[in-house]
C-alpha cells in the first residue's frame, strides 16, 4: 500500500496466460479503489456546511464546450447557471489559472516564485480533498511534469485521496495506454472515482480535472459528453441537496486551428464556468440565486470563483482582500452577491493582454508600426533567451500573423481642442493628436520549430520605445520537447528556447 493510513489504491496480480512464450505467464496491473479514512472532526456549528465537487476539463472554452459538448450543455442550460462574463485573467497556463482559486497556496500573480504548495485550504476543519489534482500537463501523462512547469511539488500527501501514485504506477505497466485504464478511458475513470468518493460518510472537497481528451486535441472531448452527462443525472439526484457542483474548464484550446482565427482568440480568453447550487442553499439564501442569475454577463474571474466557495462555505472572511490600486472594490468578488455592472477588467485586477473587453484594429501591412512592433516582440524573445545563449538557438523572425493596436476614441482625443461650441464633441476638423502610448498585441512564427507566439506590446511615441513583459506573451503552438536541455535549471524559459543540440 502507498501511504498505509492514506492509501487510494492497491496493486493486484492476477494469472493469466499470455499466448507468447518468453512472456511471464501471469499478469500483473493496478487496481483503484477507496476505503475509509481517518479524517479530522468536523468543528462545532460545521455540522451543516455544504460539500463541493468540481468538475475539470482542460482547455474547454465556453463556446467550445456548447459546440463539443451538446447533450450536457443541454443539461447544464436547464439545470446550473452558467456565467458568459468569466475571463481568464491570469495567464494561459493551467496552473496559474487554478492557483486563482487558492486550492494551492503559494501562487503570487504577480511574481515567478517558486511556488511552496505544502498546505492546502482547509475548509471543515479536515484536509481539503483535493481528488486527482492534475494541474499544469496532466499529471498521468507526464510523472514529471511538476518539474517542468516550475512545481517544486508537495511536501507531504496533499489530500485524503490523491491519483498521482496510482497512475505513476499504472504507467510501469508496459502495456499502459495514454487514453485508458485497462478498458476504462481515463476520463470516466476520473468521474466514477469523483462519484465514488461521494459514497464516503463525512464532508467532501473534490477536485478533479480532466486533460488527456482536451488539451492536445479538443475533438476528442465530445467522447466525454454522455458520461458526464450521465454523472450529472445520477450524482445530482443524490447529492445536490447539500452539495456545490461546478463544472468548469482552465483556458480556451491553444493548439487548434480555430485560435489562430478572432474568434479563437476570444474563446482562448473566456473558459467554461458553470455552477450548480445547493439545492438547500436556495431556499436559504433566495438573494443569492438572485444575484449569481444577476451576474451571469458581468466581468468575473477565477479570483471570483474562490470567493464564491467561501462565501457558500460561510467561510468568506478567508477570501482574498487585495484591492487594485485606484479601485474602490476587492479585485475578489462573491459571485452570490450584485457584481456592478461597470466592472472593468483593471477593476478586477486582469491585465489589457487578457482582456477581451478592449477593442482592437489590424494595423496595415503598409504602416510602420506593422514591422516595428512584430520585430521587438521577436527581439525580446531572443533577449529572454539571450541567459542561456550556450543552449539556446537564437530564433530568426519568419513570419508576422497579425499585429493589432487598441482603439482609442477619437473625439476624446480631440477634446483638448474644444472650444465652448465644442464641449461635447471637439473640434470636428482638428485632427486628433497621437496618444503618448500605444497598446498593440501581435502574432508572430519564428523559427527554428515554427514557434507561434502572441504578445502585448506598449510604444512610447515621444521616445519611440517598446515595452513588454514576459507574462504577457503567449506561446500558442506546443512547444514538446524543443527546451529539455534548460528545462530542469531554467524553466520559464520553456516556452522561448530551441536547444541547439536539436539543430
Amino acid at each position: 500500500y502507498h501511504n498505509k493510513n492514506r492509501s487510494s489504491y492497491h496493486k493486484d496480480k492476477l494469472p493469466f496466460l499470455y499466448s507468447f512464450s518468453f512472456i511471464s505467464p501471469r499478469w500483473e496491473g493496478v487496481k483503484m479503489g477507496l476505503r475509509p479514512v481517518e479524517t479530522l472532526p468536523v468543528p462545532p456549528n460545521r455540522e451543516d456546511s455544504y460539500n463541493v465537487m468540481i468538475l475539470g476539463f482542460d482547455s474547454t472554452s465556453h463556446n467550445g464546450f456548447i459546440r463539443k459538448m451538446p447533450k450536457s450543455y443541454k443539461y447544464i442550460s436547464k439545470k446550473a447557471i452558467t456565467m458568459n462574463g468569466l475571463l481568464l485573467g491570469v495567464n494561459l497556463t493551467t496552473y496559474k489559472g487554478l492557483c486563482t482559486l487558492r486550492f494551492l497556496n503559494g501562487w503570487h500573480v504577480a511574481s515567478e516564485k517558486q511556488y511552496d504548495f505544502s498546505y492546502n485550504i482547509v475548509g471543515d476543519g479536515t484536509p481539503a480533498a483535493l481528488f486527482a489534482i492534475l494541474t499544469g500537463k496532466p499529471e498521468e501523462q507526464h510523472p514529471d511534469s511538476r518539474i517542468k512547469l516550475r512545481f517544486n511539488g508537495f511536501r507531504q500527501q496533499p489530500a485524503d485521496r490523491y491519483l498521482r501514485p496510482f497512475f505513476l504506477e499504472d504507467k510501469k505497466n508496459m502495456f499502459s495506454e495514454k487514453f485508458c485504464i485497462g478498458d476504462t478511458p481515463v476520463y470516466k475513470f476520473l468521474i466514477d472515482m469523483s462519484a465514488e468518493l461521494f459514497q464516503l460518510d463525512g464532508k467532501k472537497f473534490c477536485f478533479t480535472f480532466s486533460s488527456d481528451i482536451s488539451h492536445d486535441n479538443f475533438d476528442l472531448i465530445s467522447s466525454a459528453d454522455d458520461s458526464l452527462l450521465s454523472f450529472m443525472e445520477t450524482w445530482s439526484a443524490k447529492h445536490l441537496e447539500n452539495t456545490l457542483l461546478i463544472i468548469m474548464g482552465d483556458h480556451g484550446s491553444r493548439f487548434s486551428k480555430l485560435q489562430e482565427t478572432y474568434q479563437g482568440k476570444l474563446e482562448e480568453y473566456l473558459p467554461l464556468l458553470s455552477i450548480f447550487l445547493p439545492e438547500k442553499l436556495k431556499r436559504l439564501r433566495p438573494d443569492a440565486l438572485a444575484a449569481l442569475n444577476q451576474n451571469v454577463n458581468r466581468v468575473t474571474t477565477p479570483f471570483d470563483l474562490h470567493t464564491t466557495i467561501l462565501d457558500v462555505l460561510d467561510l468568506k472572511e478567508l477570501s482574498d482582500t487585495y484591492t487594485v490600486p485606484g479601485c474602490d472594490l476587492p479585485r475578489a468578488l462573491s459571485l452570490l452577491e450584485p457584481i456592478p455592472a461597470n466592472r472593468s477588467c483593471a477593476d478586477a485586477g486582469i491585465a489589457r493582454h487578457w482582456c477581451i473587453c478592449t477593442k482592437w484594429r489590424n494595423v496595415s501591412t503598409s504602416s510602420p508600426m506593422y514591422n516595428t512592433i512584430a520585430t521587438a516582440l521577436a527581439d525580446y524573445i531572443n533577449f529572454l533567451t539571450s541567459e542561456q545563449r550556450s543552449k539556446c538557438e537564437r530564433r530568426q523572425l519568419t513570419s508576422i500573423e497579425s499585429v493589432w493596436i487598441q482603439e482609442v476614441d477619437d473625439q476624446l482625443l480631440k477634446y483638448v481642442f474644444y472650444k465652448d461650441e465644442d464641449a461635447f464633441l471637439g473640434n470636428p476638423q482638428a485632427s486628433a493628436p497621437r496618444t503618448p502610448y500605444e497598446y498593440y498585441i501581435a502574432t508572430i512564427i519564428m523559427s527554428p520549430g515554427r514557434g507561434v507566439f502572441e504578445g502585448s506590446v506598449i510604444y512610447d511615441t515621444q521616445t519611440n520605445v517598446s515595452s513588454i513583459t514576459r507574462n504577457e506573451i503567449s506561446r500558442l503552438s506546443a512547444y514538446k520537447n524543443e527546451p529539455h536541455c534548460i528545462t530542469a535549471t531554467h524553466p520559464h524559459l520553456n516556452p522561448f528556447c530551441y536547444c541547439k543540440d536539436l539543430l
